[in-house]
């Protein structure tokens, strides 16, 4: 899911707040963002789980 379509879902669905709405996506944006550079992604679209964060 797209964020676009994630914030779509939240303010059409669940009735988020204007300003939770912006919270949100500006959080999203800060994310992606340092994906980007931390993991040298041109798309954050290339992320992929590929194996579980803790072994258990």
């Amino acid at each position: 899911m797209k964020h676009e379509q994630y914030l779509d879902y939240l303010r059409y669905e669940k009735r988020f707040s204007p300003h939770t709405l912006t919270a949100y996506e500006s959080d999203m944006g800060q994310f992606v963002e340092f994906l980007q550079k931390t993991y040298e992604l041109s798309d954050p679209g290339e992320i992929r789980y590929t194996r579980p964060l803790v072994d258990g």
